[in-house]
């Protein structure tokens, strides 16, 4: 960054800009993995607007049990 001729000042002019475009770090537990249920399935199928996604029956065992606490359980669609 040495090497510019005019360091732009825009972003930088009040606190609420510069936490705006402040480094981010991301950690895994900011992630998210979507895990998709359905009451009309009895396991598992394909969704196909999603390539290596599947919804989920409420009863299948596996990932989608074991990944999933009560608080987190709450979405809907």
């Amino acid at each position: 960054m040495n090497d510019l001729i005019a360091r732009p000042r825009r972003l930088r002019k009040s606190p609420a800009l510069r936490a705006l475009f402040e480094e981010t770090t991301l950690t895994l537990n900011d992630l998210v993995l979507p895990i998709f249920v359905e009451e009309e399935i009895d396991d598992y199928k394909a969704i196909d607007a999603m390539p290596g996604r599947h919804a989920y029956s409420r009863e299948t065992p596996g990932p989608a049990k074991l990944s999933v606490s009560p608080t987190q359980a709450s979405g809907r669609s």
